[in-house]
């Protein structure tokens, strides 16, 4: 839902992958300071590439017409990251793309958003 900020782009914030985040191809495979890029709607930066984002979610099959808030499966062993980084190519990137990973799993290129429950829009 963050990422995709109400609209149906390819990547968090557009289309144009080079003005919205660090991928393999531009980021010389390092990560880079945030906020270098445009943002995407709702003005949060860095959704896609530059570091992968840890998800609560549990790893699962779901059914692709589930469009708001996806939650995946109830139980299970792996979460979901999103968002790629400045490692990945730049389809890692897209918004709706989802991978699995052990929550032992730690790298440097791996990380986390802090995120509350906001007020109705």
């Amino acid at each position: 839902y963050a990422a995709r900020a109400r609209k149906e782009y390819i990547f968090s914030g557009g289309n144009k992958i080079s003005k919205l985040a660090w991928t393999k191809e531009n980021s010389k495979s390092e990560i880079q300071f945030i906020s270098q890029k445009i943002p995407n709607d709702f003005g949060l930066f860095d959704m896609s590439g530059n570091v992968w984002e840890w998800t609560w979610d549990r790893h699962a099959v779901y059914d692709s017409s589930d469009t708001v808030d996806p939650m995946g499966a109830k139980d299970g062993e792996y979460r979901i990251r999103r968002g790629g980084s400045a490692y990945q190519e730049w389809k890692y990137a897209r918004v709706d793309a989802r991978y699995p990973v052990h929550p032992n799993y730690r790298s440097q290129d791996q990380g986390i958003r802090l995120v509350r429950t906001a007020p109705e829009l």
